[in-house]
């Protein structure tokens, strides 16, 4: 939610933090209810939802995993990176950015074709 809110805003916050903060919450709660390491829960829950907004499962892997440096968390860290990819392929075949990115082109395209009849 606080992903869409920050995303159809007109205040600029983007997306990487709300993203990260989202899926520690959600990974922490998952990972008291389990009886787990929440700390662990919680980065698990970062790489997840992370490589699911972005769909790019790489990028969230290696961010997460320079961002706390728990290597000895490198294949949970992974895994949920591609289960976060993959499910986000399942709901969405375009990944956001590339969605954003058609709509601020398209804007710019309207803009230079308005400018161009202006001047003319």
């Amino acid at each position: 939610m606080a992903g869409f809110l920050s995303m159809i805003s007109v205040i600029p916050g983007g997306i990487f933090a709300p993203s990260l903060a989202v899926g520690a919450g959600f990974g922490s709660t998952v990972g008291q209810l389990m009886g787990s390491g929440i700390a662990l829960a919680a980065i698990l829950g970062m790489a997840g939802y992370f490589s699911g907004v972005v769909q790019a499962p790489m990028t969230a892997f290696v961010i997460i995993l320079e961002m706390t440096g728990d290597h000895q968390a490198v294949i949970p860290i992974m895994a949920v990176s591609m289960i976060g990819y993959i499910t986000s392929r399942l709901l969405s075949r375009e990944p956001l950015y590339h969605g954003l990115s058609r709509v601020f082109i398209a804007a710019a395209i309207r803009a230079r074709r308005a400018r161009e009849l202006l001047e003319s």
